[in-house]
């Protein structure tokens, strides 16, 4: 049973990476990725039920993030500690039968590598299970998290480009994404991009953009936005100036009459 294999990793000095390698979702840098066999080609070898298969792989692939995130927390109780993300960490032998000598542990890793390479992997093993509160936890809960930007950036963009049921949480994922490295103009395009793909994300699109419009000071990104926001969901987009704090150069007079232009379109379907 997979699961089982969480309890005995737990409480060993497993290296993450071993893990990560089995996974059918590519986790690791390409010098790193040497093509072992996954968990996915493994079940499909062993059993040919194509519900069991199905089950097998989603269970597969949950353990390999509950391991993930049982190293995460290991690292994160050594920065606690105060250990510096610069320091570098070792790993001892993995006792799986599997042989992977390939992962050099002679000069080790720095802890703040780790920790980004167990993130950004977390992150897509989420979208590609559609695990939405998940991702959700790790963006606006998770103390310290460490994303490869430009990396998951690029991964996530070959995911909405592909299509497919996948496309509206790797959206979803990317606006977070900015959102967190402080890229709000990107965010609030994304955010607009979700909102117009998956209807029943609209409302939650909106209001993730209006949560941002409150916090920046870019008057043309207020605005532009804000017009999409009240033209989608008018409650949502007058919280912005009943709930937020206005911007100093943005008089109360600016606002009214920026509202008097959209009042009938508030009402509307009109199109963006």
């Amino acid at each position: 049973q997979f699961r089982d294999s969480v309890k005995f990793f737990e409480f060993t000095n497993f290296d993450p990476r071993d893990v990560m390698s089995t996974s059918s979702v590519n986790l690791l840098p390409k010098t790193e990725d040497i093509g072992l066999t996954t968990i996915e080609l493994l079940v499909k070898n062993k059993c040919k039920d194509a519900q069991l298969v199905r089950e097998k792989i989603a269970e597969g692939a949950e353990t390999i993030s509950l391991l993930m995130e049982v190293k995460r927390d290991a690292l994160m109780r050594k920065v606690e500690e105060g250990k510096d993300l610069a320091d570098k960490i070792k790993f001892t032998e993995c006792s799986s039968s599997i042989n992977f000598e390939h992962f050099s542990q002679k000069s080790g890793v720095r802890l703040g590598n780790m920790l980004e390479l167990l993130d950004s992997g977390l992150v897509k093993i989420f979208v590609d299970c559609w695990k939405k509160e998940k991702i959700i936890d790790m963006f606006k809960t998770w103390d310290h998290l460490k994303c490869d930007y430009l990396g998951l950036s690029r991964w996530l963009d070959k995911r909405i480009k592909e299509g497919g049921k996948k496309k509206p949480i790797a959206l979803y994922t990317l606006a977070l994404l900015h959102e967190k490295n402080g890229s709000y103009s990107e965010a609030l395009a994304t955010w607009k991009n979700l909102g117009s793909e998956a209807k029943e994300l609209a409302d939650e699109a909106c209001m993730e953009s209006a949560n941002i419009i409150k916090k920046v000071q870019d008057r043309s990104l207020i605005f532009e936005y804000f017009k999409y926001i009240i033209i989608r969901n008018p409650k949502i987009g007058m919280s912005i100036f009943t709930e937020g704090r206005l911007p100093k150069y943005i008089s109360s007079d600016e606002v009214l009459s920026f509202l008097e232009k959209f009042e009938d379109l508030a009402h509307t379907d009109t199109p963006l």
